[in-house]
């Protein structure tokens, strides 16, 4: 089991990682253009990608060229010169615990739960085996406990 803290952060978990270039798009497309990107070499088809801006994760449908990809659902929010983030793995199982004070957790449909302070959260698996990531925003110190799929 790997160990994750977050502490006054918002990030993913799995843990993400910036991608090359700018994309833009409008609000709910499917539709990613890029500048400067590297979709090709960078992302396969099901990866999930991290808008930091508007707090969202989506996952990548197709990959038409460097500089165009396609989203499986829409960001919410119309992206202008947007950065990305991809989270690098997928998780067999997560478990974490609020310490200190609540923290928000935002699922991929946008839908989001508080865990309150002292409070531990565990998602189910999908069918797939493995948990969907999400969206930590914490002001304060969140451990997570998660098992990496390489």
């Amino acid at each position: 089991m790997a160990a994750q803290n977050i502490t006054n952060a918002t990030d993913t978990l799995p843990l993400s990682a910036a991608l090359t270039g700018t994309i833009v798009s409008a609000a709910a497309s499917k539709e990613l253009v890029g500048t400067s990107t590297l979709f090709t070499t960078e992302l396969n088809i099901n990866d999930w990608i991290f808008d930091t801006v508007n707090v969202a994760i989506r996952q990548v449908e197709r990959i038409d060229s460097d500089t165009v990809l396609w989203l499986k659902d829409g960001f919410a929010d119309a992206q202008a010169g947007s950065t990305m983030k991809l989270l690098k793995n997928a998780a067999r199982q997560i478990s974490g615990v609020a310490n200190g004070g609540d923290v928000t957790i935002t699922f991929p449909n946008d839908d989001t739960l508080i865990i309150r302070d002292g409070n531990s959260f565990t998602p189910q698996a999908k069918e797939n085996g493995l948990v969907q990531p999400f969206i930590v925003t914490s002001a304060v110190s969140v451990n997570f406990d998660y098992d990496i799929v390489d």
